[in-house]
């Protein structure tokens, strides 16, 4: 295992934090999966660019689930 493996789930375990449903099988391709790395990194950053006003915070769950989507775990 990876150090960057063990500190994801380290983060999962000190969090509290789940991984939503997987995926398809065809979505965890690795081609498939990195554009949906990229694709829902854009809608977060947008997201939170646009509430940033309002003071609002990444808890660190979005880049989370980020890796996990990345490896092909969800």
């Amino acid at each position: 295992m990876e150090a960057d493996d063990v500190l994801w789930n380290q983060a999962a375990e000190d969090c509290g934090w789940t991984l939503p449903a997987r995926a398809p099988w065809w979505a965890r391709l690795p081609v498939m999966r990195h554009v949906r790395v990229i694709i829902a990194a854009y809608r977060i950053e947008t997201h939170y660019r646009r509430w940033a006003s309002v003071g609002l915070l990444s808890s660190g769950y979005d880049e989370w689930v980020l890796y996990a989507i990345w490896r092909g775990w969800c």
